[in-house]
């Protein structure tokens, strides 16, 4: 990965680093070894990230509000309360740090069933959040939507939904001369705990049945009905 030479190559080689880490509950000299076959995600009760970061309080308080506020969202988004309250799910999460010039590609995360991200460092250069039109490209479609982070920000989104990271505004366009903070992100999976669905499976996913309601009262004199 670090081999590609792009200027995302190093965050996309650390992605891959956590993810065998995560798959390997923790142990992190069987995920520097070779993988064989396909890895199992860990139960919700293991190691799931380095043991030094499962140690700190503050990363244990920040998987705990991102499972309540998890259950929220799918429960706001159409799943059923009770449902969303008794899903037993697993967090996937990883760490990635954008210093100027770095970005993040776009693409989805299928089959999980839902994703989000936590700024933990967000200066005013920082790489935006880009959604791309899960229409496709043709007009009327083709939208995009820039989200502007903040420190302390969490966002949560659909996993099909197509998302990158732009580029981390160069040291030489920063006002003043001064040193813009590093782009520092935690970013969750929250999906199934046997892993992403595949296709063949995905009748069973709860947000399948997500509906969308918005209501808007109509004035009939106004309309002139």
């Amino acid at each position: 990965m670090l081999r590609k030479g792009h200027a995302g190559a190093l965050n996309d080689a650390f992605f891959h680093f956590q993810k065998n880490l995560f798959e390997n509950s923790g142990d992190v000299q069987a995920s520097l070894g070779m993988r064989s076959g396909r890895m199992q995600t860990p139960s919700p009760e293991d190691n799931s990230s380095w043991p030094e970061m499962c140690g700190l309080p503050e990363y244990n308080r920040l998987r705990h509000i991102v499972d309540r506020l998890s259950r929220r969202y799918l429960e706001r988004s159409g799943v059923g309360r009770a449902t969303a309250a008794a899903l037993n799910y697993s967090i996937f999460n990883w760490a990635a740090v954008h210093g100027p010039g770095e970005f993040h590609g776009p693409h989805t995360h299928v089959g999980e069933y839902h994703v989000g991200v936590f700024y933990a460092q967000a200066g005013p250069s920082a790489g935006k959040l880009r959604f791309s039109d899960a229409r496709g490209h043709s007009p009327p479609f083709g939208r995009t939507y820039f989200h502007t982070p903040r420190s302390g920000e969490l966002v949560l989104f659909p996993s099909w939904l197509s998302h990158m990271a732009t580029v981390t505004a160069p040291a030489s366009d920063i006002r003043g001369g001064g040193e813009e903070p590093l782009r520092v992100v935690f970013s969750f999976n929250i999906g199934p705990v046997e892993g992403p669905l595949p296709c063949h499976l995905w009748f069973s996913d709860p947000t399948g049945d997500m509906r969308f309601r918005r209501r808007s009262p109509i004035d009939p004199r106004e309309l002139e009905l």
